[in-house]
């Protein structure tokens, strides 16, 4: 499963920049590759997955 990432930045050292821009400088991915066994869990299951791999919390995600 392929999952796009809107990451938020809204408590990090990065939220004084555009979205754009503290994309760019987290080099955060846009696109997430879901393991399986993860992609079988409910929504949250798969945002807390995310946000513990890597480190950020998410604003939104959809399955590509």
């Amino acid at each position: 499963m392929k999952i796009h990432v809107e990451w938020d930045f809204g408590d990090t050292e990065f939220s004084n920049l555009t979205y754009d821009q503290a994309l760019e400088s987290s080099a955060l991915p846009t696109t997430v590759n879901i393991p399986t066994d993860v992609a079988h869990e409910d929504e949250d299951g798969i945002t807390d997955w995310v946000s513990e791999e890597y480190g950020y919390t998410i604003y939104d995600w959809w399955e590509l």
